[in-house]
């Protein structure tokens, strides 16, 4: 029986190679991808290692986006995933990952992330988890009904990017 030899084919094909070279979502490039990219990354690593893989969405109702990111970003893993989401759907990463605040981009990107929430993706991490890690972020800003929570779960609630997302964001 003869073996492929799949080192040359992925020589040829730089995009692929690319691709087994990233482990995480955080190896993707800071500027340019989305919320969406970073869920389906991080789906595509569960579902291949069959772990299970939380998306939560914070949403600032008396507290700033800035100080949400912040907050989360010193109460998460290293291995969770925390970032600031316009809109749109862009995603910033948080201010450890890029040494940015998302108040620090163009006026009018500034703008897009503050009207936005906080993006957090739990790799590895199950529903209890999750909002085990939620809690303490909750806790931590102090204030009563400051933020909404929204979560999904894979595979459980969804094995598809796009509709845990859209969970999320409902």
């Amino acid at each position: 029986m003869r073996t492929e030899d799949t080192s040359q084919r992925y020589r040829e094909d730089p995009e692929k190679s690319r691709e087994l070279r990233m482990q995480t979502a955080r190896d993707l490039p800071e500027d340019g991808a989305t919320f969406l990219d970073i869920v389906t990354f991080e789906q595509r690593r569960a579902e291949r290692y069959r772990h299970y893989l939380v998306v939560a969405v914070l949403t600032p109702r008396k507290v700033g986006i800035g100080d949400l990111v912040r907050i989360a970003s010193r109460s998460v893993r290293a291995s969770d995933l925390v970032g600031a989401v316009s809109p749109d759907g862009s995603f910033r990463w948080d201010c450890n990952r890029s040494g940015r605040d998302p108040r620090d981009h163009e006026p009018e990107q500034a703008r897009a992330f503050m009207s936005g929430s906080l993006g957090l993706v739990f790799p590895e991490t199950d529903r209890t988890g999750a909002e085990a890690a939620i809690a303490r972020i909750v806790e931590k800003v102090g204030v009563d009904g400051a933020v909404s929570v929204r979560c999904a779960v894979y595979p459980d609630d969804s094995t598809d990017p796009r509709r845990l997302v859209a969970i999320t964001a409902a």
